[in-house]
């Protein structure tokens, strides 16, 4: 009788501990995976940072492209194809954000063409712009296209290496050596670049608004006779950032009826210079 009671108790003791055991909430560590299943969980800091990087390039190129809509001679400036090409690059740019976020097998590849293409624009870049542009400016430039080489390039060295979690839905990534080091690094590298290159920027703006003042005092002369082709002789008697921005003061205290924009050697400064012409003459 007692060994038959103590089995019964035994029994209930069994079935109460297992209806325990379904009632109770899943460990800590497994709540996360039953709200998100393996194929949709949340991504992790570094791929996080990838779309968003992304996103914002994306941004960029829109707000480039719609700015004229409030500057037209912006638009001008361009050809039918370049405009083409941008509205070509803007889709394709947010089409590669759509399959980074919905883990597309194909996006990772076309972000690596993206990225791999960025890289060589701007090493040809460096290669065709470098002997048009003056010490200050040339600095900012070759500092600013180092570090955006080395950042595309971590990004397509980061994509390769996450091209798993783009092929297989069920493929779960965790946040290793791989990605702090792509995070750091590119935190790093955006800090370093935008510190120089505000620096450098600022220095560029106040040397030549100065020499630019002091132009436009020179060339007042010019300008209340409207003898543009004696303001020509004068530009065209001074050397370096000297002439070019005596070309860009020229021709917008003419508002726009000196346009000896052909003579300016910088790149910058002729961009300057046509976009002062067009503006005038709008």
């Amino acid at each position: 009788m007692g060994k038959k009671r103590a089995m019964t108790t035994k029994g209930s003791s069994k079935v109460i501990s297992r209806k325990r055991s379904l009632t109770l909430p899943p460990p800590a560590e497994h709540k996360r995976q039953a709200e998100f299943p393996l194929h949709v969980q949340m991504p992790h800091l570094g791929l996080k940072l990838l779309y968003w990087y992304t996103m914002v390039l994306g941004v960029l190129y829109v707000f480039y492209f719609f700015a004229g809509l409030y500057n037209p001679s912006l638009f001008l400036l361009k050809s039918y194809a370049s405009l083409i090409i941008d509205v070509v690059l803007i889709v394709l740019l947010f089409y590669i954000f759509y399959g980074f976020k919905n883990r597309r097998y194909w996006a990772w590849k076309l972000s690596m063409l993206w990225y791999t293409f960025a890289v060589i624009y701007s090493i040809l870049l460096v290669y065709v712009l470098r002997q048009g542009l003056y010490t200050i400016s040339r600095e900012l430039f070759m500092i600013s296209s180092f570090f955006l080489i080395v950042i595309n390039g971590l990004i397509v060295w980061y994509i390769y290496q996450k091209r798993d979690y783009f092929l297989d839905k069920m493929h779960r990534e965790v946040f290793g050596i791989k990605d702090k080091f792509f995070v750091y690094s590119i935190v790093c590298f955006w800090a370093m670049l935008l510190t120089i290159g505000i620096t450098v920027g600022i220095k560029f703006y106040q040397d030549t608004t100065q020499l630019a003042d002091s132009l436009i005092n020179e060339l007042s002369d010019i300008a209340m006779k409207g003898d543009w082709q004696e303001g020509n002789l004068r530009c065209a008697a001074k050397s370096g950032a000297g002439k070019d921005v005596c070309y860009v003061v020229l021709a917008t205290i003419s508002h726009g009826k000196a346009d000896y924009c052909g003579n300016i050697e910088s790149h910058v400064y002729r961009f300057s210079c046509r976009h002062a012409v067009l503006s005038e003459r709008a």
